[in-house]
């Protein structure tokens, strides 16, 4: 199974674990990501040209705020 579709299948298993099928994973537009896009940065950790991990981030009042931390394997996060 390819990469992205084991990771659909997990959001989904948290999903049904919790009873929230609400994560924006699964409910955003591609409008909404784009507007993201032109308010966030976008940090991305490759390995063999394949986005293995991502992280989000904006500032705000001074302040830097990260948020969705997303890592394939183990061992990623602490590299992104």
């Amino acid at each position: 199974m390819p990469r992205s579709m084991e990771n659909i299948a997990l959001s989904l298993q948290l999903c049904k674990r919790s009873n929230d099928y609400s994560i924006p994973p699964l409910i955003q537009t591609l409008k909404e990501i784009k507007q993201e896009f032109s308010q966030q940065v976008f940090l991305n950790a490759l390995e063999e040209g394949e986005i293995v991990g991502s992280v989000r981030a904006y500032l705000e009042n001074g302040t830097v705020n990260i948020g969705r931390l997303m890592v394939s394997k183990q061992g990623i996060g602490t590299k992104v």
